[in-house]
């Protein structure tokens, strides 16, 4: 049977992280609560009319007897309708500033959801290069295996022209059974690999991933002496390094700048702000 290929490109396991995070919908839900709260904290702010309309009525009005005359209590029906229009005028501040908290808060749950954003962006970057190291581990163990099998077949001819012994020969397959066991080794981590990318893309593909080969390998069953399931083409690191900006030097500290900008930190500030205006 043909063995599949499979291309992986690291934006689109980003998308689909983002698009099956449950962490990422859970903040996004939080910090949609968050400002409808403060949306309707916002409305304390306001007069309110309302329109208020009662009806009662009373079988036994209770009777006071007199000589001469008795008086009533009350009446059997009693009722109250019309609108209610009520403003608090002064109130030391305290809605308001409820409502800047509730702002705050709303502000710290956005800005928490930025960081999720980051984290899983940060969590599948690391995974995809993982892959990439894995992919190459194994490549550069196929061309070792290669060389020693090569070795091996210069090995044997010699021994039959009586210019290797026997020893030599054993030695020599000894080497490339060792690096097979190496190359064994590099593909379980490389399925380990793509395991853990596939599982925060949120894919479901039922991929066979137990003997996973880079597809720059040729003849790859012929080295490793087993069948592969999957062949995998991944993108290149220059190019990827290129894409998301290169290596930076010669930075120098980190500046106050960024520090004060990162999601964390605001997130925390926000949290701050609102604690504050809550107590007063």
């Amino acid at each position: 049977d043909k063995v599949p290929i499979i291309e992986i490109k690291l934006k689109e396991s980003l998308a689909g992280a983002l698009e099956n995070s449950g962490r990422l919908d859970s903040a996004e839900a939080e910090t949609q609560a968050a400002s409808n709260k403060a949306h309707s904290q916002e409305s304390l702010l306001w007069p309110k009319l309302s329109f208020d309309a009662t009806f009662r009525y009373v079988t036994e009005v209770p009777t006071l007897p007199l000589p001469g005359r008795s008086i009533v209590f009350g009446d059997n029906e009693s009722y109250s309708i019309g609108p209610v229009l009520s403003w608090i005028l002064w109130d030391g501040g305290a809605m308001s500033k409820g409502w800047r908290s509730q702002q705050s808060i709303a502000a710290s749950r956005a800005e928490e959801k930025v960081q999720t954003e980051g984290q899983i962006t940060l969590a599948v970057r690391l995974s995809y290069f993982n892959v990439l190291q894995a992919a190459e581990q194994q490549r550069l163990v196929a061309d070792s295996i290669r060389l020693a099998q090569a070795r091996s077949r210069d090995i044997e001819r010699r021994k039959r022209a009586g210019a290797a012994s026997k020893i030599d020969i054993l030695s020599a397959h000894k080497e490339v059974l060792a690096l097979r066991l190496q190359f064994y080794k590099a593909q379980t981590e490389l399925s380990m690999a793509l395991r853990d990318l596939f599982s925060l893309s949120g894919k479901t593909d039922v991929t066979d991933f137990s003997r996973p080969v880079d597809a720059r390998i040729k003849n790859a069953d012929e080295i490793s002496g087993v069948k592969s399931t999957t062949q995998i083409k991944l993108e290149s690191i220059d190019l990827l390094m290129n894409t998301l900006g290169g290596p930076r030097q010669n930075q120098g500290r980190l500046g106050d700048t960024v520090i004060e900008h990162h999601p964390k930190i605001r997130a925390a500030a926000f949290q701050a702000d609102s604690l504050r205006l809550a107590a007063k």
